[in-house]
């Protein structure tokens, strides 16, 4: 007997076309709603599971998005763990950083 490797995906069709087929707005305002609210919750988990990865003193780096810097990518230290947010030392400035940006630099 062999054993699954992946996990089964779920057809997430009917589901869709359920929706879809809703004609009432407060509804279709309801199930959007429930949506949002676990996505913000699988975002959080997931941010809280990057941020257990980081400790104060550690060299990290992260690309960015505002070009500020020449190559767009900014090194720096851990100076706190937030819940949500690093707090990054650059030596020219602090950033505050989502964990899920951040990567060890080398």
């Amino acid at each position: 007997m062999e054993m699954e490797t992946e996990p089964e995906m779920t057809n997430l069709q009917p589901l869709i076309d359920t929706v879809l087929e809703m004609d009432n707005y407060d509804q279709l305002k309801e199930v959007n709603q429930a949506v949002v609210e676990r996505m913000r919750m699988l975002n959080s988990q997931q941010q809280s599971a990057a941020a257990m990865a980081f400790r104060v003193g550690q060299r990290v780096e992260f690309t960015n998005r505002n070009g500020i810097t020449s190559l767009g990518v900014v090194r720096g230290t851990v100076v706190k763990v937030n819940r949500k947010t690093i707090k990054v030392d650059s030596g020219t400035g602090r950033w505050n950083v989502s964990p899920t940006l951040l990567r060890n630099a080398e």
